[in-house]
């Protein structure tokens, strides 16, 4: 039986945690993009980055990867952190591919489309700002140079993007996130300051465990029936943790990693020395990159 734990307290953590990061950072000089848009039908704007790399010209194309930062982040924080001067660093050094890197602001919403209709952001990131940034940067095509990563919660919302949105991506890497499985169930008794950090009832409903565990990520991964494995099974998938993670991250991963390799579905398992936070997760991104490229894209030094 595999241990069943709270829903609530995985996530309260994980956002406790990347606030107090966030709220540590100095932003440096500006480097990237930064773009807004008003998805159809809405009021709401969007704000977003992009990340292009040293000498880009847009005759250039390149891969996309589309970047969900976790809790207490946002559209900023790509740079803030100084991913951006990494990102640079390793393509100069011709030890990850030149790509254009997308980062939109999910806010605290999971990055799911909310039950109660007030907030859309999968459908805003995937119909609305992906479009513009293929065009607008003249990326390759979808799916086979579309990819998705994410950090924590993030990293929750690119396993939830990747099976929910068919033919848009074509590998996805979760990096510390927060892995559900069916046997997770919601608390009945929530505490105050839990429902005012994360909306759940707003987000998924009010029956949380018998709405969201229809579409579990586990399950629609693991299924070897139906359309979610028709859909997943050409889709490369990577899972990133690190060995001093925060405790429910580390056993959720090992877990969904032991069911995958019980079922024999290909995917890359790493873990990192670190902690749950940015300072440790940069350090990752040459491998998630290199794996969500993989050989479409040729390394090329820069000169």
């Amino acid at each position: 039986m595999h241990e069943v734990l709270s829903i609530p307290k995985l996530f309260f953590i994980a956002a406790a945690c990347l606030l107090i990061v966030a709220c540590s950072s100095t932003p440096q000089n500006k480097q990237l993009d930064y773009k807004k848009i008003t998805p159809a039908g809405t009021q709401k704007t969007m704000l977003y980055s992009v990340y292009t790399p040293p000498n880009w010209q847009v005759s250039e194309q390149l891969p996309l990867i589309v970047f969900l930062h976790g809790a207490g982040s946002n559209h900023k924080s790509f740079e803030s952190f100084g991913a951006n001067n990494y990102f640079d660093e390793q393509i100069i050094q011709g030890k990850m591919p030149r790509v254009i890197l997308l980062s939109p602001n999910g806010d605290l919403g999971f990055w799911e489309n909310w039950t109660d209709g007030t907030h859309n952001y999968r459908d805003w990131v995937l119909n609305d700002i992906l479009p513009s940034v293929q065009k607008n940067y003249n990326t390759l095509s979808c799916p086979e140079h579309c990819h998705v990563m994410g950090i924590s919660m993030g990293g929750f919302g690119a396993l939830r993007f990747s099976y929910l949105s068919k033919n848009v991506f074509s590998s996805v890497s979760a990096i510390s996130a927060p892995i559900i499985g069916e046997e997770e169930k919601r608390e009945t008794n929530q505490s105050l300051l839990m429902q005012l950090v994360f909306p759940f009832d707003r987000i998924f409903g009010e029956e949380f465990s018998s709405n969201y565990t229809v579409n579990t990520i586990e399950n629609a991964f693991l299924n070897k029936r139906g359309d979610s494995f028709k859909t997943l099974k050409g889709m490369r998938l990577q899972l990133i943790v690190g060995d001093n993670d925060l405790k429910q991250m580390i056993k959720n991963n090992l877990r969904f990693h032991e069911s995958l390799v019980a079922q024999n579905r290909d995917h890359k398992y790493l873990v990192f020395r670190g902690r749950h936070r940015w300072r440790d997760w940069i350090p990752t991104f040459t491998q998630s990159i290199n794996f969500l490229v993989d050989a479409t894209y040729k390394i090329k030094p820069q000169k």
